[in-house]
């Protein structure tokens, strides 16, 4: 493990910028830096450590206490999710110099992603249970103080005339919600029942637009673009500008940016005549993460995409067999999801369980028969979108006829095995820090894979 960490500069710089970033919060955590400046025997990898781990704890922001009374207020920043229509008003996601605050407001008022607003208004702590803001605000009095980057506001557009076309393809409220959660994230309309069972089979990442999502599109982008003989370098420019859109259009979240870029500095190290290394990877696209938003550094999604990621990177995977019949290619894409989704579902384990108080019995099956058809989803849906312009009747086909009976399959499987009262093992609750250890065991059982000659 020490020379898969040596070889790998940027995920030494990653890890030493998530310990400065969080000894910010918890000065203890500083004493993490010590194992890792043993473990990295070169000087190289040692300064890197002690460079990375200096620059974390200036870029960490001052700890911010949830608000505990009710109060007047002010707040001025900048929208960084997309505003959620109710029929009692609206609400958006503000960050601002004192933390995340959740913004509710009249909902005649067009507020956009990345948009710089004033507001005044009641000031109160945030509902029990409701994760991410530090405060709630009643906003009496709300204005718009500049509109955010032009990029976002296509993005937007684009998300829009997303769900418009959802809705025009003749589909339920119901399954609309489902098959626009699936694509996007729009996960808002989802009746409760859905969300828990989302939460008991393991499987919220399919409706969070995450790494997943940015997977697949980038794969189906790039074999499209393969078919059509579209030169490398190109390829890589045009699946990261079609990233890019779709990170706006899904709401700028901290993991699938990560996820974003990624994908594209995996597809740019054959553009240099380098190796492809996801866990290098990983670590540049950490390092911007916690660079911009360090407090993303204790968010759920960062932690687990980093030990998924970082656990897949690890894990060798054979190049799949050639003239295959189409039963076995069908056998050895399950058997290699199935194996992705076993090391996805231990990897993230620990972590759920220390948050959660519980772990999924069924998640490994559950992701396997979901994840199986997301791409199948993704791309009818993207596909019957970016055609409803021209041909609409084309459009609402693609999306009513292949789209929604592949995700009516998935709420199939996630309401199926989440309503099982045996889906889920309650555990007792635990310190985060138990984590360190348990992930250092498993890194130290960890054995690199030589392929045979």
């Amino acid at each position: 493990m020490r020379k898969e960490l040596e070889r790998r500069p940027a995920l030494l710089a990653c890890l030493a910028l998530a310990l400065g970033v969080s000894a910010g919060f918890h000065p203890a955590n500083a004493l993490g830096l010590v194992p890792l400046l043993i473990a990295a025997r070169l000087l190289p990898s040692r300064l890197i450590l002690a460079a990375a781990f200096l620059v974390g704890l200036l870029r960490a922001p001052m700890p911010t206490l949830p608000v505990a009374s009710i109060g007047s207020g002010d707040i001025r920043g900048t929208v960084v999710r997309y505003p959620v229509q109710r029929e009692s008003g609206a609400s958006a996601l503000v960050r601002s110099g004192s933390g995340l605050v959740s913004v509710r407001y009249a909902g005649a008022i067009d507020l956009g992603l990345g948009d710089s607003i004033d507001a005044r208004g009641r000031l109160r702590p945030p509902l029990p249970g409701q994760v991410g803001p530090s405060a709630v605000l009643d906003a009496y009095r709300l204005e718009v103080v500049s509109q955010g980057p032009w990029i976002w506001n296509v993005s937007e557009q684009l998300r829009n005339r997303f769900l418009a076309a959802s809705a025009a393809s003749g589909l339920g409220p119901e399954d609309a919600a489902w098959l626009d959660a699936l694509c996007l994230g729009a996960r808002e309309t989802l009746d409760r029942a859905t969300s828990a069972n989302l939460t008991r089979t393991g499987t919220v990442h399919a409706v969070a637009a995450s790494g997943l999502h940015v997977l697949i599109l980038a794969m189906l982008l790039e074999g499209l673009l393969s078919l059509l003989a579209v030169p490398k370098i190109l390829r890589v420019a045009l699946v990261g500008i079609a990233l890019l859109l779709y990170v706006g259009a899904v709401g700028l979240h901290p993991a699938s940016v990560r996820a974003a870029l990624t994908a594209v500095l995996f597809r740019c190290a054959s553009l240099v005549r380098r190796e492809p290394d996801l866990l290098s990877a990983l670590g540049l696209s950490g390092c911007f993460i916690l660079l911009v938003w360090p407090e993303e550094v204790f968010g759920l999604g960062f932690q687990l995409s980093t030990v998924v990621v970082g656990a897949l990177g690890l894990t060798p995977f054979d190049p799949p067999e050639r003239d295959l019949r189409p039963l076995s290619l069908l056998g050895s894409r399950l058997k290699s999801l199935a194996r992705v989704s076993l090391i996805a579902s231990l990897a993230s384990l620990p972590i759920l369980a220390q948050v959660l108080h519980e772990v999924s019995l069924v998640s490994v099956a559950a992701n396997v028969l979901l994840v199986f058809v997301l791409p199948w989803i993704l791309g009818a849906a993207m596909l019957g979108f970016v055609v409803s312009g021209a041909l609409p009747a084309l459009g609402a086909g693609l999306i009513a006829g292949i789209a929604a009976p592949l995700a009516g399959w998935g709420r199939l499987v996630v309401d199926g095995l989440g309503a099982s009262p045996h889906a889920t093992l309650a555990v007792p609750g635990f310190s985060g820090y138990w984590l360190v250890p348990i992930y250092l065991a498993a890194a130290a059982l960890w054995r690199p894979h030589v392929r045979p000659a």
